[in-house]
């Protein structure tokens, strides 16, 4: 009982249970979109893991769904069955979404080892006259494949790794190569501004792994930008 003499709802019960789970329904429906944008790019074998993990999700939207018109028309005990049957089944889908993102690196940042395994200071990766104009080439210095592309006395060094799934960079198409805004769209689909490593348009989020470069007498070297 309440201090006004009525009867406390109970736990589960009431408004606040139907706004909560309503909230919920329509919230998870910009993820279930960008889910579904994110599976279409990646490979089979997430794919794979990908579906099972969206039919759980999307199973546990529609348990949610139907738990809210189940409350909305006074059913509360159909509700909180249905609702519970939809925890269940998130818990499920996030075990897998947790597998798709540590075990199969599902929308991970897969350049950022670059940043801590990258040897420290200046190295050199050849004479600026021996690079072709507008033309990239792929070089490599302790392990880490590098994306190299001059513009006259301009050297753009970017990790020839995607941050979405690892695709080389060199692999992809560049577009606009003697403008300041020339742009390598990757396999995936990727589109990163070589002069920044900033994405231009998804699926990946993170931008490109960008080095200083700096021109010492004839040699083009570069470095990790300081923090």
């Amino acid at each position: 009982m309440d201090r006004r003499g009525g009867a406390r709802p109970r736990p589960g019960h009431g408004a606040g249970a139907r706004v909560l789970v309503g909230t919920g329904v329509v919230g998870a429906l910009p993820a279930l979109a960008t889910g579904w944008a994110d599976w279409a790019r990646s490979d089979k074998q997430q794919q794979r893991v990908g579906i099972v993990h969206a039919v759980a999700n999307e199973s546990a939207w529609m348990l949610y769904a139907a738990s809210w018109l189940a409350r909305r028309s006074g059913r509360e005990g159909l509700g909180k069955a249905l609702g519970f049957a939809g925890f269940g089944l998130v818990g499920f889908g996030g075990y897998l979404g947790g597998h798709l993102g540590y075990r199969q690196a599902v929308g991970a940042n897969h350049a950022d080892g670059v940043v801590r395994t990258f040897p420290e200071g200046w190295h050199a990766i050849g004479e600026l006259e021996e690079l072709p104009e507008e033309e990239p080439v792929r070089g490599e210095i302790g392990g880490t494949p590098l994306f190299v592309l001059r513009r006259g006395g301009r050297v753009d060094v970017l990790a020839d790794v995607s941050t979405h799934l690892g695709e080389p960079l060199s692999d992809g198409v560049l577009s606009d190569p003697g403008h300041a805004r020339a742009t390598i769209t990757t396999t995936r689909g990727s589109v990163f501004e070589i002069a920044t490593g900033e994405v231009v348009h998804g699926p990946a989020t993170a931008p490109a792994i960008r080095f200083d470069t700096r021109i010492n007498g004839e040699l083009v070297e570069i470095r990790l930008p300081r923090p």
